[in-house]
């Protein structure tokens, strides 16, 4: 493993720390739109999981629905991943390990020293492939001085959230450890009347840790895993129609139970002229359950238990040239990966039915009351009988319960080589350029049931009396009333079994990325660049849709072009940077729900996005410091036909791309050890659903969030507000029961924390 120095400024000296993971070229002089988030920004902002991330970075944003990762959006420049069955656009990567699909995101991160956001497609940057962007997470590593640290939070909703790692040597320069813990918990955001609680109560603990060997000059080897686990309430979702934000009433009580391992075998070799690296790692996520309501109502409608894991095995290669004084630079790489993913989806519908039958049974009863006359006549008697119109009126009430449980199982195995380089030897500019192969297969199959049980209970309204004229011909006519008697009530009970057709579905993807850059530097401080990419991402098949017509999708495909200019003035204490992108996509991925069970990805033929990113750094003094950024994206499906209706779409925004978004925060930090800090974070226009109707659109806000504190040698007091605007606004929307999730309310706490 690669040992890197970092410097932190603290009480204005130089903390040297050592780091897990390969660092990234050094983003401000690389000709890639990028942000870096450094220790100190990682402890100011909450930085916990990837959502967190993304919220603080330009053209980037992620859904949440309460439910740690499964069934969110991450969008970047406009790219996103379908919320279930489709390859994550943005990337993240822990120390050199990749994380799964998007819903298994799961995972909270500890012990983070840096986290580095490259925008648009890196075909040779890691081995996994980047579609859109990639986050790559880099954790402290242990020295042979014992270090540790310990965290406590207290807050609104009963927040309670503590944390704390241990790690030092075992054999002095040789052997060192890394023991972390964190457990979290809070009351639910939303009240449920119908069950006097709260409805999305979170519970979670986790455990992380890491042997580090060195056994030679320049290698390093380390093992390290973790475990985390969920115990959650219901979803944050209620519904769009309900009068009290903050309120879901809902006759289900939701739950969700998650956990998340992971282990990985990473070794590096480090020479002055070449690096090498390996990574072994597993991923395991396992939902069981998701337990949901289906119409959010006090009605006894329906409820869906999702059951839902992935297990990812992965091997990835990487050499890279060394000598920082060449100017030709290299890199290859090789990557492979084998995953599963098997899923139940368990819907129990319940709803009743009202049927009112009327019946002539006039021919019946005429024939009843001839026979009654007949056998009354002391001899036979020819004779006609005259009857009125007899309706028999039946009430049906019938309760119909439906249990559909469909299972399936995508296997998928990718390899991938890459390679890259840069020439800087006609200064002042720099070429770049690199190929990567990808090859994708996957397989799905697929099964589904559907018992249907229906309880019929049938009353009949009385007939009475009847009056009847019977002509005896010679002996004259005899009128007569006869009662009728009413039938029974009747009882029936109906049993469909129902099972559709296994769907299996093969198919593999190949694609060849090219990509190639350039940059001039105009003096030290200052340099502009460009760079175009031909990236892809893989098709697939949605599990949870009947028509085997809208089963399988393509891959999508994208020519991505980005300009920018990186500058920094008065010695380093001014960095602004400004981007430009042009994104021509094929094949855009967007999935729709169909009903209330069913999932489609459909593919837009054309998509367009294009926009523009602004981020600064200023020391206004130098106990003062000012973040920014903003980005812009205009996104637009171009050429899309809806395929269920055939209606055309284009010109519509793509689903969960905001129109833009921004954060700007000031920092003061006197020597004293006192601080404050206040944040503003903003969030364009977003739609939730590829019709763009506006019942599924959340228009513009913003979030202040402010914290003050003292920090002294080795510890620090913090007293923080979220939301202290109070804000109300949705982070998802579900179109298909009409249900959003609110954005946490205005919240209040203080935390603690000690370092040794």
């Amino acid at each position: 493993m690669s040992q890197e120095e970092t410097a932190k400024p603290q009480a204005g000296e130089l903390m040297e720390v050592l780091v897990i993971g390969e660092a990234l070229p050094d983003a401000q002089n690389q000709p890639v739109s990028a942000s870096l988030l450094t220790e100190e920004d990682v402890v100011n902002f909450r930085i916990r999981e990837p959502q967190d991330i993304v919220r603080l970075t330009p053209n980037q944003s992620a859904t949440d629905s309460g439910s740690r990762s499964f069934g969110d959006v991450y969008s970047v420049r406009g790219l996103t991943n379908t919320v279930f069955f489709g390859a994550p656009a943005t990337t993240v990567y822990v120390d050199d390990v990749p994380f799964g699909e998007t819903f298994t995101y799961a995972q909270n991160l500890m012990a983070v020293n840096s986290v580095e956001v490259l925008r648009g497609p890196q075909p040779t940057v890691v081995g996994r492939n980047t579609y859109g962007g990639l986050i790559n997470v880099r954790s402290l590593r242990p020295t042979n001085e014992l270090k540790g640290a310990l965290e406590y939070g207290f807050g609104s909703y009963e927040v309670h959230d503590a944390e704390g790692y241990l790690m030092g040597p075992i054999v002095n320069d040789v052997l060192h450890f890394r023991l972390g813990g964190q457990f979290d918990s809070r009351q639910g955001y939303l009240y449920n009347p119908v069950l006097n609680k709260r409805a999305d109560d979170q519970e979670h603990w986790g455990l992380q840790g890491g042997l580090f060997w060195e056994p030679a000059d320049g290698w390093e080897v380390s093992l390290t895993g973790g475990y985390d686990e969920f115990n959650d309430g219901a979803p944050r979702l209620t519904s769009l129609d309900r009068s009290d934000f903050y309120e879901v009433e809902s006759d289900v009580d939701g739950a969700q139970h998650r956990t998340v391992d992971h282990q990985a075998l990473r070794i590096a070799y480090e020479s002055d002229s070449w690096r090498f690296l390996s990574v072994t790692s597993r991923r395991n996520f396992d939902l069981d359950p998701y337990l949901t309501d289906l119409d959010f109502t006090r009605d006894p409608f329906g409820s869906s238990v999702i059951k839902q894991d992935q297990e990812i095995w992965s091997q990835e290669f990487r050499f890279s040239s060394n000598d920082k004084n060449s100017p030709f630079q290299w890199n290859v790489g090789a990557y492979g990966s084998t995953s599963e993913i098997n899923g139940t989806g368990l819907r129990n519908i319940f709803t009743q039915q009202q049927t009112i039958t009327q019946t002539d049974i006039t021919t019946e009863t005429a024939a009843g009351l001839r026979e009654a006359i007949a056998a009354q006549l002391p001899f036979p008697i020819p004779f006609t009988l005259r009857v009125p119109r007899v309706v028999l009126t039946s009430v049906s009430e019938s309760d119909i319960a439906i249990q559909q449980v469909t299972t399936h199982r995508i296997e998928e195995d990718a390899l991938a080589f890459f390679t890259g380089g840069s020439w800087s030897g006609w200064e002042p500019l720099t070429l770049h350029g690199g190929l990567r192969f990808d090859w994708v297969r996957r397989k799905m199959v697929r099964d589904k049931t559907s018992d249907t049980d229906v309880v019929t209970v049938t009353n009949f309204e009385p007939l009475g009396t009847i009056n009847a004229v019977a002509d005896l011909g010679f002996f004259g006519a005899m009128p007569f009333e006869a009662p009728l008697p009413t039938p029974e009530t009747l009882v029936t009970l109906t049993k469909i079994a129902e099972r559709s057709p296994r769907q299996e579905f093969e198919n593999e993807w190949v694609h060849v990325t090219p990509t190639v850059g350039i940059d001039m530097k105009l003096n030290d401080d200052m340099m502009i660049y460009a760079k175009s990419t031909y990236a892809f991402k893989p098709g697939g098949f949605s599990a949870y849709v009947d028509d085997a017509r809208f089963v399988e999708f393509d891959d999508e495909r994208l020519w991505a072009t980005e300009v920018g200019l990186k500058t920094q003035w008065l010695d380093g204490r001014v960095v602004a940077n400004v981007a430009a992108f042009y994104h021509d996509i094929e094949n855009y991925q967007v999935e729709r729900s169909i009903g209330v069970t069913d999932y489609a990805v459909f593919n837009a033929a054309e998509a367009r996005t294009y926009g523009i990113e602004v981020e600064s750094r200023v020391e206004l003094l130098p106990q003062l410091d000012f973040l920014g950024s903003f980005g812009w994206a205009h996104a637009r499906l171009t050429d899309y036909e809806d395929p269920v209706t055939g209606r055309s779409l284009d010109g519509n925004t793509p689903p969960f791309v905001p129109e833009f978004d921004a954060a700007l925060a000031l920092d003061l930090h006197l020597d004293a050890g006192f601080f404050v800090r206040v944040e503003y974070l903003i969030l364009g226009e977003t739609w939730f659903d590829d019709f763009n109707r506006d019942e599924f659109r959340q228009g513009s806000f913003g979030l202040v969030n402010a914290a003050v504190g003292w920090r002294a040698q080795n510890w620090s007091i913090a007293l923080y507000g979220t939301n202290l605007a109070e804000e109300e606004y949705y982070s998802n929307m579900n179109t298909d029961v009409r249900t959003g999730a609110p954005g946490a309310p205005q919240e209040f706490g203080v935390r603690v924390g000690v370092t040794f």
